[in-house]
């Protein structure tokens, strides 16, 4: 499995079945894992946020187990994969689908519709959270950054969001720090500027090793026009650095890693690439210290 193009993509789906058996078989695909599990007892709780109504959590609620399939999708791209599998999961009477990298849930007779409607980002598969901060998850299912805006209404900040996440997937942008942004004419723009992501832990389905952009006021300088790409990455020398000195690196030998590090310059697009290929966003140089630090209290 782990030797298939794409990003893992892991779904909840609760159902009537004694065990895995009935959903193997109508996946009927090499791409997809499947493992069996017994209701723990927290499976409504687990949809309480779903886009299901009362009675279907109920009924996930009550449901005898469910299925945790694994797979890798390089999605939008294989976006007819996903619809699917979610057409197969209702036909054999799944209750409902949870995407695991994102907690977004959804009773499964409405999977393959909205799939096939366009809306992976605004209703399937990435999340809003937060009120005073308004952010999304989900966004590493398809190699790309999160989103979070701080300090402005709830529903301007949910509008930013919404409008920024959907733009990088249907127009697929160069977006980098310094760069500016804004939904329409009658709003402000804001200085891009891209942060590791401090959400969850490394090893935390969530958690976006692509990081987030976090659309501010902060004056930034425009972006170079090449990109400084360090070979290895800067965080891999500094991990290694903190693992064989056995203590927290201090600012002065962070900066003075980044200084002797070897690096290369190449177009925007060939790092962004490598970049995806890697797997994970590495960190800005002009900002090593401070984001140092939340890769290090992430864990």
């Amino acid at each position: 499995m782990t030797d298939l193009p794409g990003r893992p993509v892991t779904l909840f789906v609760p159902g009537p079945w004694a065990d895995a058996t009935a959903v193997q078989r109508a996946l009927a695909s090499d791409r997809w894992t499947v493992e069996w599990i017994e209701n723990d007892g927290h499976f409504g709780e687990a949809f309480r946020f779903a886009r299901l109504s009362p009675e279907q959590v109920v009924a996930v609620d009550r449901s005898r187990g469910a299925v945790v399939i694994e797979g890798r999708l390089e999605l939008p791209r294989e976006g007819a994969a996903f619809a699917e599998a979610g057409r197969a999961l209702a036909a054999v009477g799944a209750l409902g689908i949870r995407v695991e990298q994102s907690k977004a849930a959804w009773a499964a007779s409405a999977w393959a519709e909205q799939v096939e409607a366009g809306e992976l980002f605004t209703t399937l598969v990435v999340t809003l959270l937060g009120v005073e901060s308004v952010e999304t998850c989900g966004m590493h299912l398809f190699g790309l950054p999160d989103a979070r805006v701080e300090g402005t209404d709830s529903r301007v900040g949910q509008r930013i969001v919404h409008v920024f996440c959907n733009y990088q997937l249907d127009e697929d942008p160069l977006l980098l720090t310094g760069h500016t942004f804004r939904p329409d004419e009658d709003t402000p723009r804001r200085v891009l500027e891209r942060w590791p992501d401090d959400r969850y832990p490394a090893s935390h389905p969530c958690h976006n090793p692509f990081g987030l952009f976090r659309p501010g006021s902060a004056q930034r300088s425009a972006p170079t026009r090449l990109a400084v790409t360090f070979m290895p990455a800067l965080v891999a020398i500094l991990l290694a650095a903190e693992q064989k000195a056995g203590r927290a690196l201090t600012q002065s030998e962070v900066e003075a890693l980044r200084d002797a590090a070897s690096c290369v310059t190449m177009d925007h697009r060939d790092a962004r690439a490598l970049e995806r290929t890697r797997g994970y966003a590495d960190l800005d140089p002009d900002l090593v210290w401070q984001q140092w630090q939340v890769v290090r209290a992430r864990g």
